[in-house]
């Protein structure tokens, strides 16, 4: 196989984690959500959840033939955690934002203490 379908196939996978760590933290939000306007408590919980997987995550690898542990990865988990946290941040406090109007809508009718 040519080498560069290997380096596309290891840049997508090393790219994975920088997505899929952050969309976990996006589906947190959007949970939270339900249970009325996102305050930092609710950004604080989300990040800690978002953020032990991560890393429970890795270290479980470590334990799991041919994956590997890695304080490198566990760097990208946490960048696409906080790329997603600033977007969120940066969109559902702007008024005019598209974005923040959708997750402002996710938010329900009555608060419920959390």
């Amino acid at each position: 196989m040519d080498y560069r379908v290997y380096l596309l196939i290891g840049g997508t996978l090393e790219m994975a984690h920088l997505i899929m760590f952050g969309i976990l933290y996006l589906f947190i939000v959007l949970a939270l959500l339900t249970f009325g306007k996102l305050t930092r408590k609710k950004e604080i919980y989300a990040l800690i959840i978002a953020i032990t997987y991560s890393i429970t995550d890795e270290i479980h690898q470590y334990y799991v033939p041919y994956r590997s542990f890695s304080i490198i990865d566990i760097v990208k988990n946490l960048i696409g955690i906080w790329f997603f946290w600033w977007l969120i941040n940066r969109s559902y406090y702007n008024r005019d934002s598209k974005i923040g109007k959708v997750f402002r809508r996710v938010t329900s009718k009555k608060e419920v203490p959390l």
